[in-house]
């Protein structure tokens, strides 16, 4: 190895941890803002947590025992090493899936900026805030995450460049394609029922565009079905019942469960019923935790992975990176969980292939 390039790369690494850890640095005041409450966003954030603590930016591991986002973002706030990485009580913004409540806050955030000027970093999870966050009028930096398809939703310009400076994205490329083609091909279905809100936002959350694409190369037919999927959980939860009642009608070879907002464990259960009883087959598209619950089949989540890789982003843009510099791609890791005793209930018999390739059984 070169032996000048070798002390360059070593200094630079040395000053980045000083600028990271050194007492007398004033400490970058990080603020969150999510479109609302669900599971995804607190295990990514779970996963962010643990790695900030592999890399002794914070004094203790996560506790286990947390369930809430804000009650995840309250305790990084307590436990920030070096007090470099300050996440601030007063930092963690929800909109609740409320359009009434998304505009009071992003409001609140624009005066922040503008007035109290205390905001070094912006970390948005879910799409409207996402959307909302990028194109705040701010040079401070910007990461977003949680989002099914930055691109399509209008984050980002492209998987490449996130097109604006202080901005980055963690971009998933074809992750819903590569869910479909597994479940294609482990379950050749041919008429496939999706639920959906009938909206732009609604369509993008979905990434909806990539699955009717994906419909068109692998030869299946959408069964689509319009749902309130962003709301209280109780209609949340009577909207999915009555679309999953309706494929089971109009006799959906298989169903791709969406995203949706936190249901209970028995709230989604109850859900997947109609599915059950019928013998449909479903994929969840956002959480191994469908499967756990009845879904037949699942990729492990992606979320905690996620949570690593915006911590990784994070730490770089602390230590000077330009946002748009860094990488937005976040390659998921594909493992398998099924639920065998759905897999039982419908009659499926898994070929050996697929349990070679399980990683996580649920019964």
């Amino acid at each position: 190895m070169n032996k000048p390039f070798f002390r360059v790369i070593l200094l630079f690494t040395l000053l980045s941890g000083m600028f990271l850890t050194s007492p007398q640095a004033q400490p970058l005041n990080i603020i969150l803002v999510e479109s609302g409450p669900v599971n995804y966003n607190f295990q990514l954030l779970y996963g962010f947590a643990q790695d900030l603590y592999k890399q002794s930016f914070l004094t203790l591991p996560p506790p286990p025992d947390l369930q809430k986002a804000q009650q995840l973002w309250q305790w990084l706030g307590q436990h920030s090493r070096f007090q470099r990485l300050s996440f601030s009580v007063n930092g963690y913004y929800s909109y609740d899936w409320d359009k009434a409540k998304r505009r009071v806050l992003r409001e609140s955030v624009r005066r922040r900026l503008e007035e109290q000027q205390d905001v070094d970093i912006i970390i948005a999870l879910g799409t409207p805030a996402a959307f909302d966050m990028a194109n705040m009028p701010t040079d401070k930096p910007v990461i977003v995450a949680g989002v099914t398809s930055p691109v399509e939703a209008g984050i980002v310009p492209s998987v490449s460049d996130s097109g604006k400076d202080n901005l980055v994205a963690v971009v998933q490329p074809k992750e819903n394609q590569q869910q479909l083609e597994y479940f294609h091909k482990v379950i050749p279905f041919k008429r496939l029922g999706i639920t959906y809100e009938n909206t732009d936002f609604g369509k993008s959350m979905l990434a909806f565009d990539e699955i009717e694409h994906t419909a068109d190369i692998l030869g299946f037919e959408l069964v689509p079905c319009q749902a309130n999927l962003f709301g209280e959980p109780e209609l949340v939860t009577q909207s999915l019942l009555e679309c999953h009642r309706q494929f089971a009608e109009k006799q959906a070879d298989a169903v791709y469960l969406t995203y949706s907002s936190t249901l209970t464990a028995q709230q989604r259960s109850t859900t997947l019923e109609p599915l059950i009883e019928a013998s449909i087959p479903t994929f969840s598209q956002a959480l191994v935790e469908d499967v756990k619950y009845g879904a037949l089949l699942s990729f492990v989540d992606s979320c905690i992975s996620e949570g690593q890789f915006v911590a990784n982003l994070l730490v770089k843009i602390a230590a000077g990176h330009m946002p748009r510099k860094l990488s937005q791609v976040f390659l998921s890791p594909k493992l398998l969980a099924v639920n065998l005793r759905t897999a039982a209930l419908i009659g499926w018999n898994p070929p050996l292939d697929v349990l070679l390739s399980i990683d996580e059984i649920y019964e």
